[in-house]
């Protein structure tokens, strides 16, 4: 019985400390953040993204380029896989299996997917001010460990203050993973040409069309 009333007593901190937090404003930079990265607008970014194995001890390097346009369609390379999207049909291609697999975009689940992971956390989320340096402002999400369907610990932006363009995301999961993206060259609200997300399967590579 005294156990019980510990882990309610415990319960009840942690949800007051969480209310607190959640009540503060947020830092001002994410009202121009939020207007800069809107889903009407096509976004255009290299990155390089580190993950570190918390049990392996292993880091892990890759880097890739990004194309976000309204209307669900984009275009990721990352290492040697390749992800296209037109706003309907969507490709992966392996240049290591030589394999390209074809779906309906309806049938993918993309809620942990590159093209989602910074519009998933700016519009479905809430941030405070960590830390207010030149030129980056740090900001760590609000995270409620029991109603968190990502499983993040820590979610954290470096934000260029006077821009207001993401320069770093680092996501820390609930077994100690950190993956860190890193933005440069972003381009934000500019022309890119429809070519970029279709994709021209290889002469010589394996079809695997997954909408028959």
């Amino acid at each position: 019985m005294r156990q019980c009333k510990k882990r309610y007593i415990l319960s009840l901190l942690v949800l007051s400390v969480f209310f607190c937090i959640n009540a503060q404003d947020e830092p001002p930079v994410m009202n121009k953040v939020r207007q800069r990265y809107s889903a009407d607008k096509t976004l255009q970014t290299a990155f390089e993204l580190t993950i570190y194995w918390k049990i392996r001890e292993k880091e892990e390097k890759k880097r890739g380029h990004l194309f976000l346009a309204p209307g669900d369609k984009f275009r990721v390379e990352l290492g040697n896989a390749v992800w296209v999207c037109d706003g309907r049909t969507w490709w992966q291609y392996s240049k290591h299996t030589g394999q390209v697999i074809i779906k309906y975009l309806l049938d993918v689940d993309l809620s942990h997917h590159p093209t989602r992971i910074l519009a998933a956390h700016l519009n479905e989320r809430k941030f405070v001010l960590k830390q207010e340096n030149d030129p980056y402002t740090v900001v760590d999400a609000v995270i409620d460990p029991s109603n968190e369907k990502s499983h993040a610990s820590t979610i954290r932006l470096w934000i260029d203050g006077k821009s207001g363009i993401i320069h770093k995301l680092m996501v820390v999961d609930d077994k100690g993973n950190t993956s860190t993206y890193t933005f440069k060259k972003t381009r934000l609200g500019e022309q890119i040409p429809e070519e970029m997300f279709q994709f021209e399967i290889p002469d010589d590579a394996k079809v695997l069309d997954m909408r028959e």
